[in-house]
């Protein structure tokens, strides 16, 4: 699983001899005077080459998004500048563009766009790398500065049951077509699949998957013995209760609980309107959120700028996105993390350790 956090640190080399830079300093290693100072810089926007990641969304194939931007604080132009960029998934579906100089005090993004319309209908999530590997200046060179984002896109929009025409469930299962309003319940013991722009008005209660489309809406609750998944922008106006894991799509609105035997993923801009109690993992999109509390058998972890309006409660890790907002109290049989900007308003009970970013504020006790 994979975080919405800067998880790397960039080593500043002055390439001469006993030299004072101004500005923030986070920590340094003073080497012998022949070989120059260096210096431990952190991938915030105010370190020397700043580098911050940012949790994004690509809702169809023409679409260009900004997954980090950097920042050159430095007093000289970044002339040579050496980044590589790794998905977790989804690679062959996406393409990047990355600057090649930054001016003083310039401010350049690392770009990302679907290379075609190809890849899986609906949408993806995928954790994107992005590491500097060599940033030169005027006798200054930054390496290995590594940071985390989550990227959530539909290079191909249409999501379960797909464009009309598109097949169904090969299980003796039902279709809801693309488009197609189905009034009342829809009960079938195999899969079932809605298409995009599809509304069903009553209860979907299926012995197997649930599918629904981008743009689709189920006006009730949602009952699987399988998994459930839902498209860019759909709406599901009750719970979902699944056997399996459950997945929300970017934009998407579920409208109660979410109670699952696996666990739960929700996208880019999502919200939960009720509870969200899972038999495994919770991990929420970046400005996402969630009204009620997190109960999970496994881990939590939260994306970039989320919201939980209640307590977390983990048999494992929990791990808090920067400048997120969690309304009660987090309690972890593991280590929580806090990071930068992110707001406990009740207290942190762990287990294990607790470790709280500068910036971060936690309002009540911590025990652990």
């Amino acid at each position: 699983m994979f975080r919405d956090i800067a998880t790397g640190f960039g080593v500043l080399f002055i390439m001469a001899g006993a030299v004072l830079l101004a500005g923030p300093v986070y920590g340094f290693t003073s080497m012998a005077a022949d070989r120059g100072v260096g210096m431990q810089t952190a991938t915030g926007e105010d370190a020397y080459l700043g580098v911050v990641p940012s949790d994004s969304a690509i809702d169809g194939p023409d679409e260009e998004v900004d997954i980090a931007t950097l920042t050159n604080n430095l007093e000289s132009d970044v002339t040579t500048l050496e980044i590589d960029v790794a998905f977790s998934s989804g690679g062959d579906d996406l393409e990047t563009t990355v600057p090649e100089t930054i001016g003083t005090d310039g401010t350049e993004s690392v770009l990302v766009t679907c290379n075609n319309r190809g890849g899986s209908r609906g949408s993806e999530t995928t954790t994107v790398t992005v590491a500097v590997e060599k940033a030169v200046a005027d006798g200054v060179t930054v390496t290995d500065v590594t940071v985390q984002s989550e990227l959530t896109y539909e290079c191909n929009p249409g999501g379960g049951g797909g464009p009309p025409g598109g097949g169904g469930p090969g299980n003796g299962g039902a279709t809801i077509g693309s488009g197609e309003v189905r009034n009342g319940d829809v009960n079938n013991d195999g899969d079932v699949a809605s298409g995009w722009n599809s509304e069903v008005t009553g209860d979907v209660d299926a012995g197997g998957d649930v599918s629904t489309g981008s743009s689709s809406t189920v006006g009730g609750d949602i009952d699987a013995d399988g998994t459930v998944t839902t498209g860019w922008d759909s709406e599901i106006g009750g719970d979902v209760t699944a056997g399996d894991d459950v997945s929300t799509g970017s934009s998407s609105t579920i409208g109660g609980d979410i109670d699952t035997d696996g666990s739960v993923t929700t996208g880019w801009s999502s919200e939960v309107g009720g509870d969200i109690t899972a038999g495994g993992d919770v991990t929420t999109g970046g400005s996402s959120t969630v009204d009620g509390e997190i109960t999970a058998d496994g881990t939590v972890e939260t994306g970039w700028d989320s919201e939980v309006g209640d307590d977390i409660t983990a048999d494992g890790d929990v791990v808090i996105g920067g400048d997120s907002t969690i309304g009660g109290d987090i309690t972890a049989e593991g280590d929580v993390v806090v990071e930068w900007g992110a707001v406990i308003e009740g207290d942190i009970d762990a287990d294990g350790t607790t470790a709280i970013s500068d910036g971060a504020v936690v309002e009540g006790d911590i025990n652990g």
